[in-house]
């Protein structure tokens, strides 16, 4: 990968979902207030499983000791 130079992580795929989560976080594309009930949209779900599925477009699979990683392209 490019940015292995400057210092690119290594997510395992089965944290794939969470790091998403916590990436739209740290980025605020999610409310402070969104799993809390207090905000208009409480109705409002994210499946993350699936944002990580389309995520992945952006990343590279990398194979480590039979367990799959992903790396920002």
């Amino acid at each position: 990968s490019p940015d292995w130079v400057y210092g690119g992580t290594l997510i395992r795929e089965d944290d794939f979902p969470e790091y998403c989560r916590d990436l739209a976080e740290e980025c605020g594309m999610i409310p402070d207030n969104f799993d809390s009930g207090d905000w208009p949209m409480r109705h409002a779900s994210i499946d993350w499983d699936a944002a990580a599925e389309e995520a992945k477009v952006d990343y590279f699979e990398v194979q480590y000791m039979d367990e799959t990683y992903l790396i920002r392209a």
